[in-house]
């Protein structure tokens, strides 16, 4: 991938990462402050999910090629996609 691409790349990804923290934070702050908010289960591991994905694209886009190929944002989202699969295959059953 060429060096200009990875950084617009890059950029999006930032750009897609803080509106995920800011609606994080304010969905937060909302449910301190003014009322409590009861979503399912399903929509916020499916919010935190894309989340932990999104930061963990993040890093290896930022990665130098010396670095490991771990992220624990990644795995964190594919564990919480696994839940969400099992889960979806609990309810069709």
């Amino acid at each position: 991938m060429a060096l200009n691409e990875r950084r617009s790349n890059l950029k999006i990804v930032r750009v897609v990462n803080v509106i995920f923290a800011l609606v994080a934070l304010s969905l937060s702050f909302y449910h301190l402050v003014y009322n409590s908010i009861s979503l399912p289960t399903n929509y916020i591991n499916s919010f935190l999910a894309f989340m932990f994905l999104s930061f963990g694209i993040e890093d290896l886009l930022k990665q130098e090629k010396d670095k490991k190929p771990f992220n624990l944002y990644l795995l964190a989202s594919i564990v919480l996609f696994a839940v969400l699969g099992a889960e979806m295959l609990k309810t069709l059953t």
